[in-house]
């Protein structure tokens, strides 16, 4: 995954990382050594890892898989400690659907994701993201189809204009409501 792969060339930025990876280590078990210079690496590599594992594995591959996702929950709890700010509703969201697919066995707790669903419906405000990833994966996931209904509708009756999105995730996230509404 090309992905995966750019946003581990950036963490081996990080000379305490690459000593972690020679030694062995996987980029999960090295995430106490990541700082915030590689936050948004990070969060790509774990992005990479959750939209490969829905989008590109059958259900099959993700029952022997979910391992994978696991992987991902210490460079999202390190995020939460280094992070300005700035990715928290990424973070967040990103928590929430691991809390809820993971079994608890591996770490999986359905009330801690939506702990993490309340947070980021919370910060909601001048972000399109928010509303739209609760409608586009976590109200689908956990069986709300009024819930999904109703946040793509809100993203899909927006001005883009009074949101702070970056314009073409505004754009895209706008565009993708639509077009799943219309199904």
């Amino acid at each position: 995954n090309r992905a995966k792969h750019l946003s581990e060339t950036a963490m081996n930025t990080n000379s305490a990382v690459v000593k972690q990876i020679e030694a062995g280590n996987q980029y999960w078990q090295s995430a106490d050594a990541l700082s915030a210079r590689e936050a948004r690496s990070m969060l790509l590599w774990v992005t990479a890892v959750q939209y490969e594992f829905k989008e590109g594995m059958n259900v099959f591959q993700q029952f022997f898989r979910i391992r994978d996702l696991a992987n991902t929950l210490p460079l999202l709890h390190r995020l939460e400690k280094i992070d300005n700010g700035s990715l928290v509703d990424a973070v967040n969201f990103a928590l929430a659907i691991n809390y809820y697919v993971l079994p608890g066995s591996m770490g999986g707790d359905p009330e801690l994701a939506d702990e993490y669903i309340e947070k980021l419906s919370n910060r909601s405000g001048n972000r399109l993201f928010n509303r739209w990833a609760t409608g586009r994966y976590y109200s689908d996931l956990t069986g709300s189809a009024e819930g999904t209904l109703a946040d793509l509708r809100w993203v899909a009756s927006q001005d883009i204009a009074d949101f702070q999105d970056p314009y073409p995730w505004r754009v895209y996230f706008q565009s993708d409501a639509i077009s799943l509404l219309s199904r």
